[in-house]
């Protein structure tokens, strides 16, 4: 997992993963004076904004960086490993159902 975390950093997940983000902030923005079907944009875009993008920047990175500075080797690494295990388990499974309402959402709108 540690080697997946310092892998995934890079321009272009980067630049996907935020740019969806930002896309569906400006969705979200020019959806307000459309007044017709803005219902599906506006919970899409939030979902993913909520969902995908926040909880992974306040719930798993927090998670991976902890897990990034014990050695994989060490006797703490166990304890760690079993706390972020089923703590970012967790954290994954909502922001799997939050990114899947967004995709849902994204194409009712359309």
């Amino acid at each position: 997992m540690q080697r997946i975390n310092r892998v995934i950093v890079n321009p272009l997940f980067l630049g996907v993963f935020f740019g969806t983000g930002a896309l569906c902030l400006l969705l979200m923005v020019m959806a307000v004076p459309w007044r017709g079907e803005t219902f599906w944009l506006v919970l899409g875009g939030a979902s993913y904004l909520v969902g995908s993008l926040g909880i992974t920047l306040i719930c798993n990175v927090p998670l991976n960086h902890r897990l990034a500075h014990v050695a994989a080797e060490s006797r703490e690494a166990d304890i760690v490993w079993a706390d972020y295990r089923e703590r970012w388990v967790w954290w994954n499974h909502l922001r799997t159902v939050f990114s899947l309402l967004a995709t849902a959402s994204l194409a009712l709108s359309l």
